[in-house]
């Protein structure tokens, strides 16, 4: 499954798959998926910075909240 953290459709897409090939049994999330920028501070961009906090923060954000109704419907996760 691709799933690209920056990319709200793609997150959606990713979690429908995974649920599907889990036959709805997935009982577990790792997130794990996040990058960095190289380099002082001084010499990102307030845009680079944004976009890795967009991916870093609310793309995670944005896959637990889809993935615990899963699990609490479950019983378990």
């Amino acid at each position: 499954i691709q799933l690209d953290l920056s990319d709200e459709q793609s997150i959606h897409q990713g979690v429908k798959a995974a649920l599907e090939l889990s036959n709805h049994q997935l009982y577990a999330l790792f997130n794990n998926g996040a990058y960095g920028q190289p380099g002082a501070l001084e010499d990102l961009s307030t845009a680079a910075l944004r976009a890795q906090f967009e991916a870093n923060f609310f793309g995670w954000h944005t896959l637990t909240t889809l993935l615990l109704p899963h699990f609490r419907q479950q019983g378990h996760g």
